[in-house]
């Protein structure tokens, strides 16, 4: 038990690392995965017990924040947030082509076609909130069908009719609606949790409204 506890440890703070430090360069954790590999084959060989712990330790920490570094990326920019990005800037060039104004932060209309994740939920603005894994998008400028699984968003559906409808929208049934999209409010004020990063830990990449 206390010869697993070494690599476990290594793993647990380096995984850790990944996920609240994703921006840290890959070049140095790689580095130590490599010298934490070499020192712990020479330890073995050399019978030195404590190097070899302390090298097991250091190769699971590297290798750790490799892996969960790489699965935050997947999360925060999955398929769907690069198509309402592409989405965002064709209907921001459309404006200003024409002389609108839009909001300073990126937002998109699409035709969503998914599934959803869940049963549908009383929202606090007295309509319905949907959680909805997204396979493809249609925009005013583009069409953008994407890969299974490729991010989720979660819905508010407003209006008198939200109520009336809810009990249809169960967990596992295919939807088509047309979605103001956005990304989620992001508070910057000390203490404050960020909304944005906790949701795209659950899966949930954009908000919208129907």
């Amino acid at each position: 038990m206390h010869v697993a506890a070494w690599p476990a440890a290594g793993l647990v703070a380096g995984t850790a690392c990944g996920v609240f430090l994703p921006a840290v360069a890959r070049a140095p954790a790689f580095l130590l995965l490599i010298i934490g590999v070499g020192v712990a084959a020479w330890a073995y060989r050399a019978m030195r017990t404590r190097w070899l712990a302390l090298a097991v330790m250091a190769a699971f920490f590297a290798g750790g924040a490799l892996l969960a570094a790489d699965a935050w990326q997947r999360a925060w920019r999955p398929p769907l947030r690069v198509a309402f990005e592409a989405l965002a800037r064709d209907e921001r060039a459309a404006a200003e082509r024409e002389g609108r104004r839009l909001p300073e932060d990126d937002e998109a209309f699409a035709v969503v076609t998914g599934t959803l994740r869940a049963d549908a939920a009383p929202s606090d603005a007295g309509g319905a909130s949907l959680s909805i894994d997204v396979s493809g998008l249609e925009g005013r400028e583009r069409s953008a069908a994407s890969a299974e699984r490729s991010g989720g968003i979660l819905v508010t559906v407003g209006g008198a009719l939200a109520a009336d409808r809810m009990h249809e929208w169960r967990a596992g049934r295919r939807v088509r609606l047309p979605v103001q999209l956005h990304r989620p409010a992001r508070y910057l004020d000390p203490g404050v949790p960020d909304y944005e990063r906790a949701l795209a830990r659950r899966g949930t990449t954009l908000v919208g409204t129907v």
